[in-house]
């Protein structure tokens, strides 16, 4: 099942403020009713503020709609027995105790619990996925389909440029990721990791384009005349690694 009609219609301020009130309020209502906690809806709400912002016009809050439309659409759905019963048992990492510890700090029943309430998740990740149209039937990405996606999407076509390059990153990096190194895996188990993995690959890069656009919007605020680059795509992307580079300077370090 796809959802159609995302990227159209008219980008009137009325509409917009629609949009924007509309994704929000999807927003607060699947947290309320997910029973989400205070942190993970202050992230979600950030993120999607950060967005709408970013992508301007109804763009991001018809895609929300839409998403939303999907994932309300799974969760009435029966969990894939696929999924849950043979197929994702590697997907889900866990540890084997080698018989050394006699009184297990976790027992069964809650380990298996965890296991059973993961796959359920996967379950229900695979089958939004599939709604939005991300996936083939053998649970591999359709990267043609994405990125199709985003050249239907009415946003800035600079912003557009970086997404194409950051969507063709990781479409890049998910290919050449390797699960097995958690153990031998079937296919459709290898497909269902990349899909995880891709998935976090885009919302990181998409967040990484939108400050770089944030930025090269307040050019005029930084002082860069000591730099050589003259372009205003290549001074925000600078700038923007360097302030990255500031705050996260532990990843910097080798120990």
């Amino acid at each position: 099942m796809v959802v159609e009609g995302w990227g159209r219609g008219t980008t009137s301020k009325a509409g917009e403020m629609a949009a924007k009130c509309s994704v929000l309020l999807l927003l607060l209502l699947g947290c309320v009713a997910g029973g989400i906690a205070d942190k993970e809806f202050v992230n979600k709400y950030a993120f999607t503020v950060m967005m709408e912002s970013c992508f301007e016009g109804e763009a991001y809050g018809m895609w929300y709609a839409k998403s939303e439309k999907v994932r309300q659409a799974c969760y009435l759905q029966p969990a894939d027995p696929d999924i849950v019963n043979t197929a994702v048992d590697n997907v889900i990492t866990s540890y084997k105790p080698d018989g050394s510890v006699k009184t297990p700090l976790y027992p069964r029943q809650l380990v298996d619990t965890v296991v059973k309430y993961s796959k359920y998740q996967l379950s229900n990740f695979t089958c939004q996925m599939h709604g939005l149209g991300y996936l083939k039937d053998d649970l591999s990405l359709d990267y043609q389909y994405i990125a199709d996606e985003l050249m239907n999407f009415t946003i800035p076509e600079d912003l557009k440029a970086d997404l194409q390059m950051l969507g063709g990153y990781c479409r890049d990096i998910t290919s050449c990721y390797n699960p097995n190194f958690f153990g031998k895996m079937t296919e459709k188990e290898v497909n269902i990791k990349r899909a995880v993995f891709y998935v976090r690959c885009d919302k990181e890069v998409r967040s990484m384009a939108c400050m770089k656009k944030d930025i090269k919007s307040h050019l005029a605020e930084f002082d860069t005349s000591s730099m050589p680059e003259k372009d205003p795509n290549v001074l925000a992307a600078k700038l923007l690694h360097a302030f990255i580079n500031v705050e996260g300077n532990d990843e910097l370090k080798l120990y």
